[in-house]
């Protein structure tokens, strides 16, 4: 039962292209702090069941294409980053997160309620919601709270 559980990332290499012999046209390469191991992480259009690889030096894992992007803004904007990968039986997982973090991130609306920013669901909740998919679903839940609020306040 291979896992990687909350290893600190040190750097990071994007690639975009395309490849007739590939399934993919984006990767991500993931230094973790232990210098001995490196991810790839590959983003096919549908992830495969068996979509976690976990080997000695290098690991290899397959996420949904739509998730490149959270993934990559996540790189990018956060620090530190960490990465949890596991397979235990037919249960697996692949995720970033970050350290607990204050509100306040992000545009800042006039008032209190509409403050919580798309930047704030991703950095703020990624500790606890560590999958691509239920940070979207939190960013959609925010957008319709914060039109229905700025549609009573007008």
């Amino acid at each position: 039962m291979p896992s990687i559980f909350n290893k600190q990332l040190t750097s990071y290499e994007v690639s975009n292209f395309q490849a007739s012999t590939l399934n993919y046209d984006s990767s991500l390469r993931l230094t973790l702090a232990d210098p001995d191991h490196t991810v790839s992480i590959e983003f096919p259009g549908s992830a495969p069941v068996d979509n976690v690889n976990i080997g000695g030096g290098l690991s290899t894992v397959k996420v949904n294409s739509h998730c490149f992007d959270e993934f990559y803004h996540m790189l990018q904007t956060e620090s530190p980053v960490y990465f949890t990968a596991y397979e235990f039986g037919d249960l697996r997982f692949v995720g970033l997160s970050t350290d607990a973090e204050g509100t306040g991130e992000g545009f800042q609306y006039p008032n209190a309620w509409s403050r919580v920013s798309l930047f704030d669901a991703e950095t703020v909740l990624a500790p606890f919601l560590l999958t691509c998919v239920h940070a979207r679903v939190v960013k959609n839940l925010i957008n319709q709270k914060m039109s229905a609020y700025q549609e009573e306040s007008a």
